[in-house]
């Protein structure tokens, strides 16, 4: 174990990189620990956000960025170049990017998928054991392992690199737990079965006695002793008598070590009788988490934000827009209430942004800001009918007010499908409700889509306020 360390520190990473993927799979901790690691920053939500300092003026560069990185992951492709089995999308790339936490390097070959809508691409994984770094950078090895290996062409590979390498610590763990267990496994082959001591008054060397001895022979393995009537035998006891006192402690001791590593706390069944140490270790992986999704945010913008940009807008372009792969949040809301409630009662003044960011909740009011994304608006309902909206229009004549109304009237006639469909997502109660909801909403958006379409009483409404305005204008009186 220790030269395979050394090796790998040396750039001949190959043995590491085998032996420490069989460890993974086969020790009963890192089986569920290293997984359970990985889901909890692949499950995490992700977002494309504008930086902060973009000027106003450069507000709808900004937004354009924002699409094409939108368009990139929402459609990125992820394969797996030694299991053809395995695709998935930006999660399992996500999935694939932790593993440079445990081996430090992850590296993935990118196909670009150029297209009109916009680009893409297919990140084919490839397994560490294929490269080494003997002269310092990564290079390709292949299946021969030839050193010193090829030089890789950047531009068209994902390189994720960590600032820890988890398996040096877990394979030295997974050994020092391993020695012990072959330990206990001996320990229990020898003593598992008690000794048989036998006392006759058959002459040693006599066929009455081989046959005694022979039938002890058969009780017990290796364990048997024959005497004659009188004789003394001292058993001795094994100076280990109790194997899990001496063997248990350590394995115990290894198996919290495995799972601390992996996880930054035990897991919830090696901590039950201790709730309030188990929520404080909770604490501590949910911070491990949100330190692994700012180093997966950094690293997409690294290694594709900046490219898609560079690719789509032009070579010295700088992104406006960024990926985020959203940490986890503090779930204590109602303190964090408080103490906004207690600090605006001493005078302190909260904005709304501010307000907005920390609770993950959207801002209104900032969408009515110079620069803003328009914020849809939904088409009056019978809440809210069309004589009403009219008489909103303030500052209208009275033809206006009508040709208005009769707009409005037409735009509601023609979205009147739309609005039914969307009513039960609106109105759904849970993440249950919600999800079946959309789901019945997908099912019926093309053939919704082409109804809307080949209404036309909003086109008719307009047809005529402009009929009306250009006969207005013929007569001369404005």
């Amino acid at each position: 174990m220790a030269n395979m360390l050394d090796q790998y520190d040396l750039g001949y990473m190959r043995m590491a990189c085998l032996i420490w993927e069989e460890m993974i799979q086969r020790d009963d901790k890192m089986v569920v620990a290293v997984p359970k690691m990985i889901r909890r920053v692949a499950q995490r939500p992700w977002e494309i956000l504008i930086g902060e300092d973009v000027p106003e003026a450069l507000r709808g560069e900004a937004e354009r960025h924002r699409d094409a990185l939108k368009y990139f992951y929402s459609n990125l492709r992820c394969e797996n170049v030694l299991e053809g089995n395995e695709t998935g999308g930006l999660k399992l790339l996500i999935r694939r990017a932790m593993t440079a936490k445990l081996y430090k390097y992850m590296l993935a070959e990118i196909i670009w998928r150029p297209s009109s809508k916009g680009l893409t691409a297919t990140a084919r994984y490839t397994p560490l054991a294929l490269f080494n770094t003997w002269l310092g950078k990564l290079r390709w090895s292949d299946v021969a392992y030839l050193l010193p290996g090829t030089e890789l062409d950047l531009n068209n590979w994902m390189v994720a690199v960590s600032d820890t390498c988890m398996m040096k610590a877990l394979s030295i763990c997974y050994m020092f737990k391993r020695l012990p267990m072959q330990d206990a496994l001996s320990f229990c082959q020898r003593y598992g079965i008690p000794t048989v001591h036998g006392e006759t008054d058959m002459k040693p060397g006599s066929p009455e006695w081989n046959a005694f001895v022979d039938a002890l022979s058969k009780m017990a393995n290796d364990q048997a002793i024959a005497t004659t009537l009188g004789s003394k035998v001292n058993i001795l006891p094994a100076a280990a008598s109790d194997g899990e006192a001496v063997f248990g402690w350590i394995i115990e001791m290894m198996n919290r070590a495995i799972v601390t590593i992996c996880c930054g706390n035990d897991l919830s069944t090696m901590s039950a009788k201790d709730a309030t140490g188990a929520s404080l270790q909770a604490n501590d992986a949910d911070d491990l988490t949100a330190d692994h999704c700012e180093w997966i945010s950094e690293t997409f913008q690294e290694q594709f934000d900046r490219r898609v940009i560079a690719e789509v807008f032009g070579a010295d372009v700088e992104p406006l827009a960024y990926f985020r792969l959203m940490p986890p949040q503090d779930e204590d809301v109602d303190q964090e209430m408080k103490i906004d409630d207690h600090v605006t009662k001493h005078g302190v003044k909260l904005t709304p942004a501010d307000v907005a960011e920390r609770f993950n909740r959207v801002d209104a009011s900032a969408q009515d800001l110079p620069g803003a994304a328009a914020k849809p608006k939904i088409p009056p309902t019978e809440d809210t009918p069309p004589v009403q909206a009219a008489n909103e229009a303030a500052g209208m004549s009275r033809l206006e007010k009508q040709q208005f109304q009769s707009f409005v009237a037409g735009v509601q006639a023609d979205q009147a499908p739309l609005v039914a469909a969307l009513r039960p997502l609106v109105e759904a109660n849970g993440a249950d409700a919600t999800r079946n909801a959309l789901h019945t909403l997908s099912l019926g958006l093309d053939g919704m889509e082409d109804k809307i379409i080949a209404e036309d009483h909003a086109t008719a409404a307009l047809e005529v306020a402009v009929a009306t305005d250009f006969l207005r204008a013929l007569s001369g009186k404005e």
